[in-house]
């Protein structure tokens, strides 16, 4: 099932986050006010906690980690560990921030008393990373790898560095750097030099400037050993592990730089609304071109998810590597950005209303086809007055070559040639007396013409299609001519008001296509 909806309850569902087909959510009961969180862990459905003030706070694989106030009036803190199969308390009664977690390695920024430390969990044991007499905040984590920000009370920042085994001193000096971004044991962050913000790399051995100019570089981003960044001018860099390249300049308000490999999508505006930008290690594709506003959520190898919004309602988009497909067709209830749609290897996750309440639903990316490889060619035929449709190139070249009454059109729509998951065959049929060609997608509709109607002739599948209620192309719509006994199908709205001008009655969705 390439959409399956994970929840399906009286209750909002809401505040998403998602690694690999692992989903955590919490709802909140509107009587009680007691907030429940839920682990989907790829096959069942798990409540992790209930308690009237818990807070979600990160989600690695099946590992979640969560914490609860010791009361309504107290900032004091209890941190749990989920990993996989109990509840760990991995340490009390204090107050914690910017708790961050990867695989099961827990990090996070609390008081000594003094001043914030950094503190670990490492699946084990929680130890103490920092001890000293400044504040150290702002901790991220990858794998064993940890980059945290710390400040004096000159309000001078450095960057500190925990490789699994011990801390190293990044930065020493008085320029202030900030916002470290790490990848591995690569670490990129801003530091102000005379008086502008310019960008650093570490490489795991050695500190590199990777920019020095008299405009501001900020917000570094990074994947392994690659690097993107944006200047006040809309420009945007990438250092590639070995040499500087601008891949965007002058967009208007380029946003959400994202990085994954060497992959790199950002939202720029064309001077009308923002569209969504794919650099695939070569060049930059632009995803979107329309009159409304594309904004990236994230990106997971060179899978791009967004969401369009028009200013009525809210859809949700994936680009897959070599087509866009529209993953949803509805309003999405969102009550924060941390309600808009994950993506985390090949499945999107997104909350969105079924009428009464938000629930939780699950895409898998591979099970959507790609159907712009076979074009559907329309034909008209002058002597019986019928229109036949054919994704086959050899059947076209025959009509083409052998039988002159048969007009082209041009393409219809696309399908596929091919059966894929999620697609539906197209199954075609020949009326022998009244020539007319009939398609459908219902097993429904097949039957009753195998089994009733003698007059039509199954000629086999046509092709490979998108369910008629799929809400993942654009709508076929099917016609039907009681004067000539002809069927019509179509895409396009001018088509379909021309053939109704005309007599043809429209017999509603036969299937969906792109």
């Amino acid at each position: 099932m390439a959409i399956q909806q994970i929840t399906d309850n009286n209750i909002n569902d809401y505040t998403l986050q998602i690694s690999d087909n692992n989903i955590l959510w919490t709802n909140q009961d509107p009587n009680t006010f007691i907030t429940a969180l839920y682990l989907y862990n790829g096959s069942q459905t798990i409540e992790i906690d209930r308690d009237e003030l818990s807070t979600t706070l990160g989600l690695s694989g099946n590992n979640v980690v969560w914490k609860t106030p010791l009361g309504r009036n107290t900032y004091n803190e209890n941190l749990y560990l989920y990993n996989g199969s109990e509840i760990i308390q991995i340490d009390s009664n204090n107050h914690y921030d910017w708790v961050r977690i990867s695989g099961d390695n827990v990090v996070w920024s609390a008081s000594d008393g003094t001043d914030n430390e950094i503190y670990l969990y490492n699946g084990s044991q929680t130890l103490q990373l920092t001890n000293n007499d400044i504040n150290d905040i702002n901790p991220l984590i990858s794998g064993n790898n940890i980059v945290w920000s710390s400040y004096d009370a000159n309000n001078n920042y450095e960057i500190f560095f925990y490789n699994g085994s011990q801390v190293i001193q990044i930065t020493n000096n008085n320029i202030g750097d900030f916002n470290p971004e790490i990848s591995g044991n690569n670490i990129a962050w801003s530091g102000y030099v005379n008086g502008n913000s310019e960008v650093f790399f570490y490489n795991g051995s050695e500190t590199i400037q990777l920019t020095n100019n008299d405009i501001d570089d900020y917000s570094p981003q990074i994947s392994g050993n690659n690097i993107a960044w944006s200047t006040p001018n809309k420009e945007i860099y990438l250092y590639n592990g070995s040499q500087i390249i601008q891949l965007a300049n002058n967009y208007n308000n380029d946003l959400s730089l994202k990085f994954s490999g060497d992959n790199l999508v950002w939202s720029g505006n064309d001077g009308n609304d923002n569209e969504i930008y794919f650099y695939n290690g070569s060049e930059v594709i632009q995803l979107s071109n329309n009159n409304i506003d594309d904004r990236v959520s994230q990106i997971s190898g060179n899978t791009v998810l967004w969401v369009s919004d028009d200013g009525t309602d809210k859809n949700v988009y994936f680009y897959n590597g070599s087509q866009v497909i529209q993953l949803t067709n509805n309003n999405i209830d969102n009550y924060s950005d941390s309600d808009y749609p994950k993506l985390s290897g090949n499945y999107i996750v997104w909350a969105a209303s079924d009428g009464t309440d938000n629930e939780i639903y699950l895409a898998d990316t591979r099970e959507f086809a790609s159907l712009n490889q076979a074009p559907v060619y329309r034909f008209y035929n002058s002597e019986t007055q019928k229109h036949f449709y054919t994704a086959t190139p050899s059947e076209r070249d025959y009509l083409l070559q052998s039988l002159p009454q048969y007009q082209e059109d041009g393409i219809a729509f696309f399908a596929s040639q091919n059966p894929q998951p999620n697609l539906l065959p197209v199954y075609r049929f020949f009326n022998s007396v009244t020539q007319d060609h009939f398609f459908t997608a219902s097993e429904t509709e097949r039957e009753y013409l195998v089994n009733t109607l003698n007059d039509y002739q199954f000629e086999g599948i046509g092709f490979y299609t998108y369910g008629a209620d799929a809400n993942l192309g654009t709508d076929v719509q099917r016609f039907f001519n009681p004067t000539t006994q002809a069927h019509f199908y179509t895409t396009n709205p001018t088509e379909q008001a021309y053939v109704q001008s005309l007599g043809f009655v429209f017999e509603g969705v036969a299937f969906e296509a792109s």
